[in-house]
């Protein structure tokens, strides 16, 4: 077996080998082949445990690719670059950036590649800036959280200077320190000289010298029209000229009133690219707030408006305000569509990819089978808030805050512990942070600050006291015994503690980590991060161990260096919003089984609602690039599904008090998760399910050996009468009744009852895990093995109704299949590659297409509460009981849902969102307040 120095040095050279040859690598297995095959492998004796822990060492820097991006384009998007123009271009200031990003940002080759060819798609549809005009252009670039979209429009900016385009305006967010941070990183990554050193950065450093683009911003200064009247710039000099911006109404003003000034008799003839990061935020035209969220929706088209030749480019992780802009009638759309007002992404959507190492929704919260690297055992949910700092508290919270949660606490001697072990990894010249966003009000951020202040000094005055003292000091100091068991035992149910991964190999709490934590605890410092005390700045030669504190100033766009350890306490009536808040999703190279994310059930819940919108979205948008549609179809198509409505704010999902929305469910299993915990509910669910099971008749002949299935043919009409009866919770988004009689599942079933859901399939599942339930029948008795479900939890706070699973399933994933001919159904997949496989509701719609007419699955189900800490379900008691449920599969569907109108406000809370002002209504009432 090796040391771990000779495992670090082998695999430093793996790492320099793969680079040096420039190689793409798109799965573990790959990677793992790479590593076997080392030629100084075949000289060093070695073990299995030695290639697992290589293998963690070199993926831990590697990048594997997992190239899911996608585009559609509107008819008339001619593409220009690709070919005889794209070679005549001198890409010199994308060569330079391509080497910033090798030599001094670390990028391994493959991603910079990956880099050039999504910005080389998205300069393809922007237009070329060399065509005569007038003309204009307007698209969506769909990103992830944290995972590198300033990297991609700023290789777009540096592809855009070398085509041709003369005038760069970008908005960076609605915060200062948001646009400070965002204008560094544009000099470093085109501009090469520092407003804030007066020195060359970045791209800078490389030659060739290029001619330095105007800049009418600084790292301290937002646009003036007085900086602008000392540099006499003239946006017509052919020269480049780059604007960094903040979101904001009054800058807004300044440049057009600067522009109207300075050219008074026509609009601006220099081709123009206008970058709008964060697009779903602030720049969507909303009816709440006319006098501000309006006037930026409305500047943003003003400008525009100001030159002949232009193109709008919205960036965002969660685009559905963007797609959703108006959803009166299809109409009014295609109108949008048309004109480009109100920046609906006319001619062209862009989906980013993002590689296995991304530490993502899918990774955290995702399904078991999701992700490769799932990292699950880092997630905590907490539930010892309430009493202390609940949810939904007001401003004057502060003057009654007296400690923290004890799971805060626990939080931050997490983060004592990572600061402390990166230290022992020799990684102390690395930022490292740590995130608490628990308040939107500064009053309470400060105070937090404090508190953390308080127990730091504590855990340093217990470090003082016993650090050097050796068992002796461990029994004496309770905070030591503390972090000695998190290190060993972990903090909370399912972690993998620090002592059991592969970057603490090595490392002992007696021997190592306690002789250091004194001087650790010496350089964390917490810090409030809101308009009313700055940003953060993280200098590269100045690494920062920091705890910050903060709300609105966390919670979009802005990158925390290092993050490790995040602890939230906010929930959202939007669900784009709650998204953003995850500062913690992101890049985590060799330290990513170190994160630890503290959150409540109620934002998990929400977490994982909103990834499986997201990538329903993204599975929408690839299949949509396959059969050839427009930006317009695809903004219909999500309009017209679950995605639309469900995630994003009221105000920017509606344009009149009242929605059209149609619910569409083709290709979907929709599962019958929250069930009623009512006794006489339940007996009464289960008597319909027999009784309808019975006048089936006798199944059809079992083929399958294992008995684990019972299937019969039968109408849809039988189907629909049976779910008519069957009760459900009215919360339930797809059976429960809540804005009319019928549910959206009744609806869609009678809409299609004389064409593809004339007939159906039934399947009962057989053979589950649990104890046995007999069904009579009138000439035969079927014996039924119940589901095993014994994680039921109550519903939010109503514990008369629960849901069967946490990740709201009701079925087994292979349930679906049961009845198939497995070697047929095995052919039929041979036809698609591994990453076709692996897309968002790809079994679903297989599965649909190959059966051929939809499925009911009746589900007889052994149910009990899970031993959690949270309120017990009603008469559960610790008692499993016979349930009964439902889950459909729909095939595909020529019919157009059909449109019923509700008010968005209701609809969302109805939906499970509860009633916190939206993340944009936040930072008014905090503008309002003083706040920021």
């Amino acid at each position: 077996m090796m040391d771990s120095i000779l495992l670090e040095q082998i695999s430093k050279a793996i790492i320099g080998d793969i680079h040096d040859k420039e190689l793409s690598i798109h799965s573990e297995g790959e990677l793992r082949e790479i590593i076997k095959n080392f030629e100084l492998l075949q000289w060093v004796p070695h073990t299995s445990d030695d290639l697992s822990k290589l293998e963690h060492l070199v993926s831990s820097q590697i990048v594997i690719m997992n190239d899911d991006g996608a585009a559609i384009t509107s008819k008339d998007t001619k593409p220009w670059l690709k070919g005889q123009r794209e070679e005549a271009i001198e890409w010199r200031y994308w060569e330079r950036f391509r080497k910033h990003l090798r030599f001094n940002e670390g990028f391994p080759w493959p991603v910079i590649n990956q880099v050039g060819e999504y910005t080389r798609d998205i300069l393809d549809f922007c237009g070329d800036p060399l065509e005569e005009g007038p003309w204009k252009r307007s698209g969506l670039v769909v990103g992830h959280v944290q995972s590198g979209k300033t990297t991609n429009y700023s290789g777009l900016i540096a592809k855009g200077i070398d085509s041709g385009y003369k005038i760069f305006i970008l908005f960076a967010g609605i915060t200062n320190s948001l646009r400070a941070q965002t204008q560094e990183r544009i000099e470093e990554n085109i501009i090469g000289l520092s407003t804030k050193s007066d020195g060359l950065v970045g791209v800078g450093n490389f030659p060739p010298k290029l001619p330095v683009p105007t800049r009418l911003t600084s790292f301290s200064s937002d646009f003036s029209i007085h900086t602008t009247r000392a540099v006499g710039v003239d946006l017509n000099d052919e020269g480049v000229h780059i604007f960094v911006l903040k979101k904001n109404v009054n800058t807004i003003k300044n440049l057009i009133t600067w522009i109207e000034k300075t050219h008074p008799h026509g609009r601006l003839s220099a081709p123009m690219m206008l970058i709008d990061d964060e697009a779903d935020n602030a720049s969507i035209n909303t009816s709440k707030y006319p006098d501000r969220m309006t006037a930026i929706n409305a500047g943003l088209r003003k400008v525009l408006e100001r030159f002949n030749r232009a193109v709008y480019i919205g960036y965002t992780a969660t685009p559905f305000a963007n797609i959703f802009i108006d959803h009166e009638d299809d109409e009014s759309l295609i109108k949008l569509s048309e004109t480009s007002e109100d920046l609906f992404p006319s001619n062209f959507i862009k989906s980013l990819g993002a590689p296995d190492n991304y530490v993502g929704a899918a990774r955290l919260f995702g399904e078991e089978n999701e992700h490769p690297q799932p990292l699950f055992d880092t997630v905590s949910v907490i539930d010892d808030y309430a009493d202390i700092l609940d949810l939904t508290h007001k401003k004057d919270a502060a003057f009654s805050l007296s400690c923290l949660p004890a799971s805060l606490e626990n939080a931050i001697q997490t983060f004592v512990l990572f600061c402390t072990i990166q230290k022992l990894r020799k990684k102390w010249d690395k930022h490292m942070t740590m995130m608490i966003n628990v308040s939107r009000f500064n009053d309470v951020q400060s105070r937090v600050e404090g508190l953390v202040t308080d127990h730091l000094e504590t855990l340093k005055e217990s470090a003082s006291a016993g650090a050097g003292l050796g068992v002796s000091g461990l029994q004496s100091q309770i905070l030591l015994k503390k972090l000695k068991n998190i290190y060993e035992n972990g903090s909370f149910d399912g972690e993998t503690p620090y002592s059991r991964t592969h970057e603490c190999s090595g490392i002992d709490f007696m021997t190592h980590i306690m002789p250091e934590l004194y001087a650790v605890l010496q350089v964390i410092k917490p810090k409030t991060v809101n308009m009313r005390t700055g940003g953060l700045v993280y200098e590269k030669k100045d690494p920062q161990r920091v705890i910050a504190i903060g709300g609105l100033a966390l919670s979009r766009g802005l990158t925390l260096e290092g993050l490790s350890i995040s602890y939230l306490l906010r929930n959202a009536a939007a669900s784009d919003t709650l998204m953003q808040m995850a500062r913690w999703f992101g890049y985590r190279p060799g330290y990513e089984n170190l994160t630890r994310l503290f959150l409540p059930q109620v934002s998990l819940d929400h977490y994982r609602e909103v990834h499986a919108s997201i990538e329903e979205l993204r599975n929408e948008l690839r299949q949509m690039e396959r059969i050839n549609k427009t930006p317009l179809e695809f903004g219909l198509k999500v309009r017209n599904s679950t995605t639309g409505i469900r995630i994003t704010a009221a105000n920017k999902s509606q344009s009149a008090a009242l929605i059209s929305y149609a619910r569409n469910l083709e290709n979907k299993h929709i599962e019958g998760y929250l069930l009623d915990a009512d006794e006489g509910v339940r007996i009464e669910n289960l008597d319909l399910s027999t009784r309808f099971i019975n006048d089936l008749g006798p199944p059809m002949p079992e083929a399958n050996s294992n008995q684990n299935y019972a299937i019969w043919n039968t109408k849809g009409i039988e189907v629909l009468a049976f779910i008519r009866q069957f009760s459900f919770p009215v919360s339930h988004p797809d059976f429960g009744r809540m804005v009319s009689k019928e549910s959206f599942i009744e609806d869609y079933i009678s809409e299609r009852l004389r064409h593809e859901l004339a007939d159906w399939t039934v399947v009962v599942p057989t053979s589950g895990s649990s104890r046995k339930l007999t069904l009579p029948f009138i000439n035969d008795q079927l014996n039924v093995r119940l589901t095993r479900r014994h994680s039921c939890v109550p519903y939010k706070d109503n514990t008369t109704i629960f849901k069967v699973t946490e990740k709201n399933a009701v079925a087994n994933p292979r349930d679906i299949l049961l009845g198939l001919d497995s070697t047929a159904w095995e052919e039929h997949l041979s036809v698609f590659s591994a990453s076709d496989q692996k897309e968002k509701g790809f079994i679903n719609r297989e599965v649909a297409y190959f059966r051929g007419k939809p499925l009911l699955l009746i589900h007889l189900m052994d149910c009990e509460e899970k031993d959690h800490k949270r309120k017990p379900i009603d008469g559960f008691v610790g008692n499993s009981r016979t349930f009964s449920s439902i889950s459909v599969l729909m095939p595909s569907t020529e019919l157009q849902p059909i449109a019923r109108q509700y008010t968005a406000n209701k609809v969302l809370q109805q939906l499970g969102y509860d009633n916190e002002p939206d993340e944009d209504e936040d930072s008014f009432k905090l503008v309002e307040m003083g706040e920021i």
